[in-house]
């Protein structure tokens, strides 16, 4: 599937290269504040400004009927980013044939054991070399790129046929002091990982029912190689400065990692201030969000729709701010209308809590005495829950 996506976007890419900044040499890796360092817990936002912020969001349906799957691959690959890579080596089963390939369906799921996936667009059955020579073989070695040989490791990338080693095409230096694999690890890299394929899953494609559309492999980390002087005494970090490491971006694209924040992980009880300070946040978010909800509603009811015409509604009278009468007591809100309607405009989805029962208690809607006709979803209580959709646009 992928191979038939036309990534590069310049019909002349040498003469785009050739009119952008030279390649800054001397911009080494280096951290910065946060970009608001006075931030406080409830704050939501930081204080960067966001021009898009108010724009509104388009649903995708991955599946959509005349929606072609490479659609998916592209939006993606330009998403979900900035992505590491597997520089994978691998051999045949025979020993005869080497391959050297970049992958960025990839990423360490698990620590203890070190277990990593790689995800590949095609089929066992349909496999090119890297696939075919894991699964024949069973091993691999992961290299993660560095800015010193990214276009060497981008030229494996090549659509070679079978046989032909990416090794020759990139000139980067073949390993094989590899304790606990056969393929070769790249010299040039600061840090590669020496793997043992542990299992396999095969994707069935949405997009052509009764087919296989990728399949991706579990490997286990035996060995880590890391460049001395990339190391810590300890042996348990690997220096930023000294990897350097390339990612990928949507389309040709690729990122450097030249600029890094810090934020440490806060506690709950010395910097939150514990369930006191919790619970003074959670209500005044309640409040906040209701009064959301609440505007969201007259939004919705004012709309010019047969609908809402026909029920001839008032404008919402919420009872702001919403009211604790005791610990653990329930908030309220009056919700009134002219006319009880048969129905009402599902502008609300039911919140999953554990124990529902309490999302029924907590809010109450009423009609001029009379219970809503509709399930009151908003939960006001410590167990707090604002699971709101508006069907209204």
């Amino acid at each position: 599937m992928a191979d038939s996506i036309n990534r590069n976007p310049h019909p002349d890419f040498k003469t785009v290269e050739a009119s952008r900044p030279e390649w800054e040499a001397d911009q080494g890796f280096h951290y910065t504040k946060t970009a608001d360092p006075q931030w406080t817990f409830g704050q939501g936002r930081n204080s960067l400004r966001d021009a898009g912020a108010s724009q509104p969001h388009v649903a995708i349906d991955p599946h959509a009927e005349g929606r072609p799957a490479t659609f998916n691959y592209k939006l993606l690959i330009s998403a979900i980013t900035p992505r590491p890579i597997a520089f994978v080596s691998t051999r045949s089963a025979d020993g005869a044939a080497t391959n050297l390939a970049p992958f960025s369906y990839f990423n360490f799921v698990a620590h203890d054991p070190p277990i990593f996936v790689i995800g590949f667009s095609s089929s066992v059955a349909n496999a090119k070399d890297t696939l075919k020579n894991l699964l024949d073989t069973k091993e691999c070695v992961i290299n993660i790129i560095s800015e010193t040989y990214v276009e060497a490791a981008n030229s494996t990338s090549i659509d070679a046929p079978f046989g032909a080693s990416e090794w020759n095409v990139s000139g980067l230096t073949p390993d094989y002091s590899c304790e606990t694999v056969r393929c070769a690890r790249v010299k040039e890299a600061v840090f590669s990982i020496e793997a043992k394929l542990d299992s396999y899953r095969e994707w069935d494609s949405r997009a052509k029912p009764g087919s296989k559309s990728g399949t991706t492999v579990f490997l286990e980390g035996t060995r880590f190689w890391v460049r001395e002087d990339a190391l810590n005494d300890d042996k348990n970090l690997v220096d930023p400065a000294i990897l350097r490491p390339i990612s990928r971006l949507g389309g040709i694209t690729y990122a450097r990692t030249t600029q890094a924040l810090e934020i440490p992980r806060p506690k709950f009880k010395e910097e939150l201030g514990g369930q006191e300070g919790y619970e003074k946040l959670a209500e005044r978010f309640e409040i906040y969000f209701l009064k959301i909800l609440l505007k969201l509603i007259n939004k919705c009811l004012s709309r010019e729709s047969p609908v809402l015409r026909k029920t001839q509604y008032h404008g919402l009278r919420p009872n702001l701010p919403c009211r604790r009468k005791s610990e653990g007591s329930k908030a309220t809100s009056s919700v009134w209308w002219r006319q009880r309607p048969a129905s009402l405009p599902k502008v609300l989805q039911p919140c999953s809590l554990q124990d529902r029962r309490v999302a029924q208690k907590d809010i109450t809607i009423r009609s001029r005495g009379q219970s809503a006709a509709f399930e009151p979803v908003i939960c006001m209580s410590r167990r707090s829950c604002t699971a709101i959709r508006s069907d209204c646009g």
